[in-house]
C-alpha cells in the first residue's frame, strides 16, 4: 500500500516529461509555420506597400483600435521600422503564452541595428492566427 503513493507519482511525472508524440510535434510545427506565414506575408506587404494586406494580418483588437490602415501603416512606419524595413529577418523560438502564441524572430532593421522582435499571435475562431502585437528590444550585440 505504500507504494502506491510512489507509483502514482512517478507516472505523473513520467507522463508530465514525456517527449510529444509524432502527431504532436507534427501539430506544433504545422502552426509554427502558419505563425511564420502570416509575420512572413505582413512584412512583404510593408516592404511592397500593400497597407490593406498587411493591416487585415493584425487582430481585432489592433484593428479596432486603429481604425484605418492608414493610421496602422502610419503607425508601424513611425515606431516599428525594423519590422516595417527590415534588411533581415531571421525566425527564432516560438513560445506558448495560452492562449496566445510568441515567435521570436532576430531583426536588422533599416540602419543596421539588431532587434529582438517578439511577435504576439492570436488564434481566431476561424482557426486564422492575427497579429496581436509586437515588442521590440535593441539588441547591443549587433552594431552598425
Amino acid at each position: 500500500m505504500k507504494l502506491y503513493p510512489y507509483c502514482m507519482w512517478l507516472a505523473l511525472v513520467l507522463v508530465a516529461t514525456a517527449e510529444p508524440s509524432p502527431a504532436e510535434e507534427y501539430e506544433s510545427t504545422m502552426e509554427r509555420e502558419m505563425i511564420i506565414a502570416v509575420i512572413q506575408t505582413q512584412i512583404d506587404a510593408f516592404q511592397s506597400g500593400d497597407v490593406i494586406t498587411a493591416f487585415m494580418l493584425a487582430s481585432p483588437d489592433v484593428k479596432r483600435s486603429l481604425i484605418t490602415a492608414e493610421n496602422f501603416i502610419n503607425m508601424v512606419r513611425y515606431h516599428y521600422s525594423a519590422v516595417y524595413r527590415p534588411q533581415s529577418v531571421t525566425y527564432l523560438e516560438l513560445e506558448v503564452a495560452e492562449p496566445y502564441r510568441v515567435q521570436h524572430l532576430m531583426i536588422i532593421g533599416p540602419e543596421g541595428y539588431g532587434w529582438d522582435a517578439y511577435y504576439i499571435m492570436e488564434q481566431q475562431s476561424d482557426g486564422r492566427w492575427t497579429i496581436a502585437g509586437v515588442h521590440l528590444f535593441k539588441r547591443e550585440d549587433i552594431p552598425v
